[in-house]
């Protein structure tokens, strides 16, 4: 695992999400209360795209898939309780560095 550059830091600001690309694997980047946040931005139900979700509807670090409202947990990628039809999703750690959002991942 090696941390990659995946964002500008211009790219988001509080409550924002943006979807970014690595390889055949999607991100997602959530920022709140000034702290980024990385996810797998597809909703193991149906694979459904979670940057087309809600940020902070049910908290502020929950986004809520755009299909059947599954929320996830940005801080961590657990499904919460009530979700019992997802599973968790895969979260990345994340380094604010002076010329952008870098995410560890694989490759």
């Amino acid at each position: 695992m090696a941390f990659v550059k995946l964002a500008e830091t211009s790219e988001l600001s509080d409550g924002q999400m943006v979807m970014k690309e690595h390889g055949e694997r999607e991100i997602l980047l959530a920022q709140v209360e000034g702290k980024v946040y990385a996810i797998d931005n597809v909703c193991p139900h149906q694979d459904a795209p979670l940057d087309e979700g809600t940020l902070g509807d049910r908290s502020a670090f929950h986004v809520t898939c755009p299909w059947h409202d599954a929320h996830f947990d940005i801080r961590n990628g657990k499904v919460a309780q009530e979700t019992d039809w997802a599973e968790d999703i895969a979260s990345f750690k994340v380094e604010m560095r002076e010329d952008g959002i870098y995410v560890e991942v694989d490759g």
